[in-house]
């Protein structure tokens, strides 16, 4: 649904929704498969990528708070 809604129309870039899938498919495997292995550089790698998509998704949220509101 992010790229159905926000990649396809340029909201989002596709690097961030690519970060994103990533991530998400992690977090579930650490959740539901029997065994997942992160290293610490691993981690280290995609802490700075997450906040990049978080920064993204803040100035998206302001900028359609913004053009709400006009």
């Amino acid at each position: 649904m992010l790229g159905l809604h926000f990649v396809s129309n340029g909201k989002i870039p596709q690097s961030d929704a690519r970060i994103y899938s990533l991530l998400f498919h992690m977090r579930n495997s650490s959740d539901y498969d029997d065994f997942i292995y992160c290293d610490k550089a691993m981690v280290e790698d995609y802490i700075p990528k997450a906040e990049a998509f978080i920064e993204h998704i803040k100035e998206l949220i302001a900028i359609e708070t913004e053009e709400s509101h006009t």
